[in-house]
């Protein structure tokens, strides 16, 4: 007998793929890819935030300043209380014109030097000063010197009835006519003041 055999079915031909149609002038964007992951044997990266950058010093500045200032004020104050303000400008006046008077001078008029320094000078600093001036006149003449001083700065420490201690800052300069040469220098006073007849006399200097 003979097998029969199926004809095989007649195959539908295919129809050809549609192509998209492109404009002029664009492009077809590529699809997203999956991100890439970390490399095998790495550990992932994490992002930790930034804190928040410290305060700027120039911002702080101006409140440093200012508790200076107030730390000042007080201290002021407390030495100023109950302290008539003429007593202290009176004192700080006639001191510092002392000073300027007593520690300038010229080597041909020592004469005015000595008489400021008498009617200025009281108790142990009219005899410190002698010594220190005996020893200026002798060499003043020579070298032809003269000395002139300004007080920069004088302060009341402390006040007490017609007692008073003082700070004070002296500039000094000095020219040798001898030589022609110019020098200068600074000293800084520690001051005790005594209210004599109703002026004020420094009665002790204690170079610092």
């Amino acid at each position: 007998m003979r097998t029969l055999r199926r004809a095989p079915k007649p195959q539908k031909p295919q129809s050809p793929p549609r192509r998209r149609a492109v404009v002029a002038g664009t492009r077809r964007r590529p699809e997203p890819g999956p991100e890439p992951g970390p490399e095998p044997g790495t550990e992932p990266q994490v992002e930790v935030p930034q804190e928040a950058a410290a305060e700027p010093v120039t911002r702080r500045f101006p409140y440093v300043l200012l508790a200076i200032a107030v730390a000042l004020t007080s201290v002021g104050l407390w030495l100023r209380t109950d302290r008539p303000h003429d007593d202290l400008a009176a004192v700080t006046a006639q001191v510092r014109d002392s000073l300027e008077q007593v520690f300038s001078y010229h080597y041909d008029d020592t004469t005015t030097t000595e008489r400021a320094a008498r009617e200025t000078l009281t108790g142990e600093a009219q005899g410190q000063y002698a010594k220190l001036f005996e020893q200026i006149k002798a060499h003043a003449g020579e070298q032809r010197i003269t000395v002139t001083s300004k007080v920069v700065s004088v302060g009341v420490v402390s006040l007490d009835g017609d007692q008073a201690r003082l700070l004070a800052f002296v500039d000094q300069s000095a020219t040798r006519g001898d030589t022609h040469t110019t020098s200068a220098g600074a000293a800084q006073l520690s001051i005790s003041a005594r209210r004599i007849d109703g002026r004020w006399r420094i009665s002790e200097l204690i170079p610092r």
